[in-house]
Formats: C-alpha cells, structure tokens, sequence
C-alpha cells in the first residue's frame, strides 16, 4: 500500500508542530519523527 509522500510530509508536519508544543508523545516516537524528517 502506497501512501502520497505529500500526505505523509502533512503529517509529519501536523506531529513535529504538536512535539513542539511539548505534547504527551513517547520520547521514542518524537526521536524517530525526527530521524524519519531529516532523511
């Protein structure tokens, strides 16, 4: 299943603005984010 990398950038975007913001997310989560943005 293939997914519109422009919906995934709208997404990663929507998170990384919430990470932002010091939301409740797993530090985990944020680290990959972060990984899965920079590549």
């Amino acid at each position: 299943m293939k997914i519109p990398q422009r919906k995934i950038s709208q997404i990663f975007n929507f998170l990384h603005a919430l990470s932002e913001k010091k939301t409740k997310f797993p530090k985990d989560f944020l680290g990959f984010s972060t990984k899965f943005r920079k590549t």
